[in-house]
């Protein structure tokens, strides 16, 4: 498309660019067209949104070198309803930005609020308690590390520990606390381990590998059902579960199996 730009000359402007954009977004059903629009169009020219804003309402020509054809990708990923975050690879929380992209969760309005209580509970036990011992957190899934990250920073006498299980949003969460300031010193991860600690090897066989269950074992909670689940990955079900079909209690407790 050809438009004139506001300073007399004829040509293609960032203008006309960010208003297909608003317009295929608004079309395909994004909730905020125009801001996703100026938002791709700054990542696509390496600009800040304001500086952005500032040269398409100049009525700036396209700068030369500019990739028309990561930009029409751009804008065809973010009409097929892909994460803006994702897109940016980053997403702002709490005054933090943190680096986000597939594999993990992009942090939403509602997990600062969960981060907000959690600075506030640990504000108030420090105040009554005294800063003695540290308050110890622990932020289990972390994926990014949003809100173990927003506590450390926060709120004072606290020591975050994330846990996360995937190594893909591991490495995000990694990053995301070397980019804060002092390293994020009082955050430790928590690697994820080579293997799912439950799965059984040669080397294992004939006992489980997880404390809990075989804490469980011991107490006698699933010993007759776990044949059943030898070599599996997934958790034995409840002991409760391990009755026939066709089960009914007896007067004076247990159960009866018919034949």
């Amino acid at each position: 498309m050809t438009v004139a730009a506001d300073t007399g000359a004829t040509g293609p402007s960032l203008s006309s660019l960010l208003v297909d954009a608003t317009e295929r977004l608004g079309a395909s059903g994004v909730p905020s067209p125009a801001h996703d629009a100026l938002a791709l169009l700054a990542y696509a020219l390496g600009w800040d949104p304001g500086e952005c804003r500032t040269a398409v309402a100049r009525g700036d020509a396209i700068p030369a070198g500019f990739d028309a054809a990561g930009w029409a990708l751009l804008v065809k990923r973010r009409a097929a309803r892909e994460p803006l975050q994702h897109l940016l690879g980053r997403a702002a929380f709490r005054g933090i930005e943190l680096e986000v992209g597939p594999g993990v969760f992009v942090p939403r309005p509602e997990t600062e609020v969960v981060a907000g209580a959690t600075i506030q509970a640990a504000d108030d036990y420090l105040r009554e308690r005294g800063p003695c011992l540290p308050v110890k957190v622990v932020d289990l899934c972390a994926g990014s590390g949003a809100i173990g990250i927003a506590v450390a920073m926060e709120a004072l006498g606290v020591h975050v520990t994330l846990v996360e299980m995937s190594r893909e949003a591991f490495a995000y969460l990694e990053r995301n606390v070397a980019a804060q300031p002092n390293g994020g010193r009082r955050c430790r991860r928590l690697e994820p381990p080579v293997r799912p600690p439950w799965r059984r090897t040669a080397r294992s066989r004939g006992r489980d590998s997880r404390p809990g269950h075989r804490a469980l074992r011991a107490r006698g909670g699933w010993a007759r059902g776990s044949a059943r689940h030898r070599g599996s990955s997934r958790p034995p079900p409840s002991p409760r579960r391990h009755v026939r079909h066709g089960a009914r209690r007896r007067p004076g407790g247990g159960r009866q199996v018919h034949p």
